[in-house]
């Protein structure tokens, strides 16, 4: 058994807050952007593009944080 060093944990602890972040915010965004849409009857595509790239960018984060934590040393 090999132990992490402090540096791999500390970037698993960012990637994993970012991952956190970006999860937050794409559930805040299409949160408002259904009430836009119910509000105006009309789609909010700013809101949908929003949420996608953040939910994206959360999953690429989680991903980078579980192959840091399975092969960094």
């Amino acid at each position: 058994m090999t132990a992490i060093s402090a540096i791999t944990i500390y970037w698993a602890i960012i990637l994993g807050s970012i991952t956190l972040l970006c999860w937050m915010f794409a559930g805040f965004s299409a949160v408002l952007g259904t009430k836009g849409e119910i509000r105006n009857a009309e789609p909010g595509r700013l809101s949908d593009y929003l949420t996608t790239g953040l939910a994206a960018v959360g999953f690429v984060s989680l991903t980078a944080m579980g192959l840091l934590l399975g092969f960094g040393s």
